[in-house]
């Protein structure tokens, strides 16, 4: 009734009935943020009914390798929706199996993005000793990853602080906040695309990257109050004083003039080094220098005499 999103956490055939409701209603695909799944058996297990009498309860065969249910579970698109899906499994239960080369408690197996993402504790862990019932009950590393994996940004952040049910370790949403997680700038949004895009369609980088700036410098000098009242009304998600507090809290994240610093490439490059040694940690692939330029930002600049 609020018009918020929530979260959902699901532990083994919990996992499975979240993700059949996103799949088939839309309403509830439109109200769920983040699916965090535990050791769920996304595309059967050989474990489920094996071995048991054909008496038994439905689910139970519902839940086995190639079954209609899961069979239907994943057909077309197995992440739908605006949602942030996360599995975390264990190669060590022996309920969900297999869990290697491909874990069937993975969604999207090999094709993960920013808003998929399938871990294994053992991955994060080497050697730590999980099983089926610990996953979901009394495993540090995994309480750990769920935590991770539901770290959210506002209005979410506002409402809980407000209401004293959180304590915020780390804020990025300020500047000294982000020095200190980071150990730099760190730019998270901005206009994105290919060389060969840029040198195909000059005209339309210009006028995206104007109206960007224009916008910044006009967010800089209106008011929360002001700039709500310029949003489309669902972005206030039936709460207007709630968007103009998350509104009040984020300013700070806007960039004063729209360029980038080289420093901020330079620690986003070292931070995704920290883990992704495949990708940023060969300088072969990865040069800060080139990968943004400001050219678009200082003739806007100019366009617009700022």
């Amino acid at each position: 009734s609020s018009g918020r999103k929530v979260d959902v956490i699901g532990q083994s055939q919990g996992a499975l009935e979240p993700r059949w409701a996103v799949k088939w209603w839309p309403s509830v695909q439109a109200s769920v943020d983040d699916l965090v799944m535990l050791a769920g058996p996304n595309h059967g297990t050989y474990g489920s009914a094996a071995g048991f009498p054909p008496l038994l309860p439905a689910s139970f065969w519902q839940m086995t390798i190639g079954s209609r249910f899961i069979t239907a579970l994943n057909a077309g698109d197995e992440t739908p929706g605006d949602i942030s899906y996360t599995a975390l499994y264990s190669t060590q239960d022996l309920l969900v199996q297999p869990a290697t080369p491909v874990p069937t408690a993975a969604v999207d197996w090999g094709r993960e993005t920013s808003a998929v993402q399938n871990v294994a504790i053992q991955d994060v862990c080497p050697r730590r000793f999980v099983d089926h019932l610990s996953i979901g009950t009394t495993d540090r590393v995994t309480q750990e990853l769920v935590v991770d994996a539901l770290v959210n940004v506002d209005p979410t952040i506002t409402v809980l602080t407000k209401s004293a049910d959180i304590q915020i370790l780390a804020d990025t949403r300020t500047t000294l906040g982000t020095l200190r997680v980071f150990g730099g700038p760190y730019p998270a949004g901005g206009l994105y695309a290919t060389p060969a895009f840029i040198e195909r369609n000059p005209r339309t980088v210009q006028a995206l990257t104007t109206a960007s700036v224009k916008a910044l410098h006009w967010i800089k000098s209106h008011t929360p109050e002001e700039i709500a009242g310029k949003m489309p009304e669902r972005f206030s998600q039936s709460d207007k004083s709630l968007y103009v507090a998350s509104l009040r809290e984020n300013l700070e994240m806007f960039s004063l003039d729209g360029r980038i610093p080289l420093a901020g490439l330079q620690t986003i490059a070292k931070v995704l080094s920290a883990f992704d040694k495949s990708v940023v940690a060969n300088p072969g692939r990865i040069n800060p220098a080139a990968a943004f330029t400001n050219e678009f930002v200082d003739h806007a600049h100019a366009l617009l005499k700022f």
